[in-house]
């Protein structure tokens, strides 16, 4: 009797243990799904796109492009493809979901044999946009910059400004491209059909879905998704290399796991994983929110670890993102790329502060003819006890043109210390 008692109390305990586990299986295993999808395009030119998402728990999270081929007439630039493609580069143009204002990202790709930095920014999630297809409120204004390297081409028509806005439950709506000779063109969407995804999707992905795009010199584009594959994701979904986190923010960390993990440690490191320090040892969820730390200056070498267990204890897997960088101020402007400034012109330094280690009281800009060799101080300054978020300055008289021209902002505490810095990612030139 005893021994049968012992068989029905294991029975019991196993069964109570299967339940447990299968209840955290249905809110831990293969949340995220990775959807990859093939858009054919036709109108003035042919050719497709493929794009892959990834999306958790039904939401969208991350977007990237892993191919396009749009030849024949007028290519991408003048097909209307350009209201979805990125310009030499694999980086889409809206990256993560749901957009929130200072989300940026940047890529580099190629243009000829030259590499070309794109650095796109979400400057606003509140547009009210008027097309032909109709009227749309709450869009997502994306401002994506692209940075030459000295040495490209001038004189030709290239683009160094895309300005793109999206809008919830339908897409790409709008596109405004400007050259680097101040001639800019623009193109918008005239129609869309079969679109039945999330009011809040901004980028929306599925079979048959279809959009027609007219520029303003009236070529125009039809894409078309017609094919669609999914599996589960494992690991990290946001965030991962490259990404740009604001200091002291509240961030979501995501990530996907196989049923057989019940619990995952979450580790991270500022100094590209010399160091680790402990965010938790007991997550059973697919994600984490984020208290990020306070840091003493933009920190570009921030990684996560995650390490995964099975319901016996046994470590089944290890991640660790690439780097990422916790910011605590960007400079927005100028950033590279601009076109061509004058020798002594006034321009406006713009710059974004996040959460520092202490209150900002001064606030110091300066400039580099030299790729930021040697820096000399801008005779006009910000005012102390102030962080205006943007400054007017003279520009040096130059006698020859400087072509590797950058600018800095430092922030520092009342004590002098310096709490935060950041140059413009590329290059701009100064004329005599």
């Amino acid at each position: 009797m005893k021994s049968c008692l012992n068989k029905v109390t294991l029975m019991i305990a196993n069964i109570v243990l299967f339940l447990v586990c299968f209840n955290v299986f249905v809110l831990f295993g293969a949340n995220c799904t990775e959807d990859s999808y093939h858009l054919t395009v036709s109108g003035n030119s042919s050719g497709f796109i493929e794009s892959t998402r990834i999306t958790c728990e039904g939401n969208p999270v991350r977007l990237w492009y892993t191919g396009f081929s749009v030849p024949g007439d007028g290519g991408g630039l003048y097909s209307g493809v350009e209201a979805i493609l990125p310009w030499a580069t694999l980086s889409p143009p809206l990256k993560y979901f749901p957009p929130q204002v200072g989300h940026k990202w940047q890529d580099q790709g190629s243009s000829g044999v030259y590499p070309v930095n794109s650095v796109a920014t979400v400057t606003s999630v509140s547009e009210t946009v008027s097309v032909t297809a109709g009227t749309f409120m709450n869009c997502a204004k994306v401002e994506e910059t692209l940075l030459y390297p000295k040495g490209y081409e001038t004189g030709q028509p290239h683009p160094i400004k895309f300005e793109r806005w999206f809008a919830p439950g339908v897409g790409p709506v709008k596109l405004l491209i400007t050259h680097e000779n101040d001639v800019s063109y623009s193109g918008e969407l005239i129609s869309h059909a079969n679109i039945t995804a999330d009011p809040g999707d901004y980028f929306p992905l599925g079979m048959n879905y279809t959009w027609t795009f007219e520029m303003s010199d009236g070529r125009t584009a039809t894409w078309t998704v017609d094919d669609s594959q999914s599996q589960a994701e494992y690991g990290f979904v946001s965030p991962r290399k490259k990404d740009f986190i604001p200091a002291g923010s509240p961030y979501t960390i995501i990530w996907g796991a196989p049923p057989e993990v019940t619990l995952v440690k979450l580790r991270y490191s500022l100094d590209n994983g010399l160091t680790w320090k402990v965010l938790s040892n007991n997550e059973t969820g697919p994600n984490y929110a984020w208290d990020v730390p306070l840091v003493n200056g933009n920190k570009s070498n921030s990684l996560l670890k995650l390490i995964a267990y099975n319901g016996s204890g046994a470590r089944v897997a290890a991640e660790t993102t690439g780097p990422f960088t916790i910011e605590v101020v960007r400079l927005t402007s100028p950033n590279g790329g601009e076109p061509s400034f004058s020798s002594h012109q006034e321009i406006t330094i713009s710059w974004a502060t996040y959460d520092t280690v202490s209150p900002v009281n001064q606030v110091q800009l300066s400039y580099s003819l030299d790729n930021g060799v040697t820096w000399k101080a801008f005779t006009a300054q910000p005012p102390s006890a102030s962080n205006p978020g943007s400054f007017s300055v003279t520009l040096p008289t130059v006698t020859k043109t400087k072509s590797k021209c950058k600018v800095k902002v430092v922030l520092k505490d009342a004590s002098n210390r310096k709490v935060g810095s950041d140059v413009s990612d590329g290059v701009f030139t100064i004329s005599p």
